[in-house]
């Protein structure tokens, strides 16, 4: 084994799964075994099954080579989306890229709560868009008709738009602003926004996994981690049609006194809690 190579080279797949997990464990992977399978699944381009039934099976060069250079890449802590460039969200696949910050399961909450509030509407809006997985899905889940997705960065959008195609979605506007400086023209029927809430002193706390590789600029306003939300209580009641909804993702830290005096314009407020138990979300209607 070379020194460029991390693991020596494995005879079978099931001996492949074993070592890359050792590995991986050592580097503190918590769920390495899993990690190194899903990717052997995405790089051989073959399900579960398939991959079960072929455990016993040699390894190419190819796939080794392939392994070798995951096992690397994990090892330093970048995070298995960003490697692999795809992620799963409410069922379906997204490309992810490192301009962008991961969606997380935690997330999905959003849609289930827009659903289960009956305001279908033909516009939405989708505030710091990232991958775009919130404003797609809602248009996938025909929740939306039109979809306006919005970021500050154009890498970021060209991520959204390439999500877009990849599930065929046609009626969708990118839109480059800063929300903090601008208010949009158009009025909604639904606003969606996951914003950065981390405040500056929790986020030298976070993983370093994220810290190091997930955009800084996804993840904290630099501040107390209400800079987005103050914004929004001042500028949404101009932006949302009657009997609109906003649903915003939040911090489990934070303080819900301050929430609702920050939305006190909304007396349709509700808070909504993730399965860990935690305040999770925050919807507002405009009565």
């Amino acid at each position: 084994m070379t020194d460029s190579k991390l693991i020596r080279k494995p005879k079978t797949l099931r001996q492949a799964v074993n070592l890359g997990a050792s590995l991986l464990k050592k580097k503190n992977i918590s769920n390495a075994r899993n990690e190194v399978i899903w990717f052997l699944e995405h790089y051989l381009k073959i399900n579960k099954k398939q991959f079960l039934d072929i455990l016993k099976e040699p390894v190419t060069n190819d796939s080794y080579e392939g392994l070798n250079y995951f096992l690397k890449m994990r090892a330093k802590q970048i995070p298995f989306q960003y490697i692999l460039k795809k992620t799963s969200f409410y069922g379906r696949d997204f490309s992810v890229e490192n301009c962008a910050l991961i969606p997380r399961p935690e997330s999905e909450i959003i849609i289930e709560i827009l659903k289960k509030s009956k305001n279908k509407g033909r516009k939405l809006l989708d505030i710091g868009t990232g991958t775009g997985c919130l404003g797609i899905t809602s248009h996938l889940e025909k929740l939306a008709d039109v979809i306006h997705l919005i970021d500050i960065n154009p890498n970021i959008l060209k991520l959204a738009q390439k999500n877009c195609r990849l599930h065929n979605i046609k009626k969708a506007r990118f839109i480059m602003t800063d929300i903090l400086l601008s208010i949009p023209t158009t009025k909604y029927d639904i606003i969606l926004s996951n914003p950065p809430y981390i405040s500056k002193s929790e986020f030298k706390l976070l993983d370093e996994s994220v810290r190091t590789y997930e955009p800084t600029k996804a993840l904290t306003d630099f501040d107390d981690g209400y800079k987005f939300y103050k914004r929004y209580g001042a500028i949404f009641k101009s932006i949302m049609n009657k009997k609109a909804i906003a649903i915003l993702e939040l911090s489990h830290l934070f303080d819900l006194k301050k929430i609702r005096n920050i939305f006190k314009d909304f007396s349709n407020i509700k808070f909504h809690k993730d399965l860990n138990g935690d305040t999770r979300v925050v919807s507002l209607i405009n009565d």
